[in-house]
């Protein structure tokens, strides 16, 4: 049988090596205590660790805003 996108469709079946079920486990394990403790604590870990992600333009940004302004002038006050 030749693999196609008719049916019927191939069917494989594989396993997990009790080595990467038991990873998983652990892993499961960590991630409930961690959300546990961040419970009690009431202080959620996040990716940046505490610190303030600072997000700003792109330097381009700013060089087509200064081309942009170039020739505006200010209206003049009384």
């Amino acid at each position: 049988m030749s693999a196609t996108s008719e049916h019927p469709y191939e069917v494989a079946v594989t396993e997990l090596p009790t080595a990467d079920i038991e990873a998983g486990e652990e892993w499961a394990a960590f991630q409930i205590d961690r959300l546990k403790k961040a419970t009690a604590a009431n202080e959620w870990p996040g990716m940046f660790g505490g610190k303030v992600a600072i997000v700003g333009r792109p330097a381009y940004a700013m060089h087509q805003d200064e081309a942009e302004m170039d020739g505006i002038t200010t209206a003049p006050t009384s």
